[in-house]
């Protein structure tokens, strides 16, 4: 499962790089970004997509447990107690 989360990250992000511009033209300016992030709305777009890429090689590759061995491990033991 964490292979192919992993791997649609990593297309994701990839179109989403490749085509930045069509991306930028759907969401228009974001207004939070515009006013805190140098660079404004369509670099913000491309961190992201970079950010998913490298998100997703490290799910791909397995490394990526340990990004999410926390939030599991607490939703585990908070929930372990409920019973069906």
């Amino acid at each position: 499962m964490n292979f192919l989360f992993g791997l649609t990250l990593v297309i994701g992000g990839t179109l989403a790089l490749v085509y930045h511009r069509s991306v930028f033209n759907f969401t228009g300016q974001i207004g939070f970004v515009e006013q805190r992030i140098p660079g404004g709305s369509s670099s913000f777009i491309k961190l992201m997509s970079v950010l998913a890429v490298i998100l997703g090689l490290l799910f791909v590759t397995g490394l990526g447990g340990w990004l999410t061995q926390p939030i599991t491990d607490g939703l585990r033991n908070t929930f372990s107690g409920i019973k069906d």
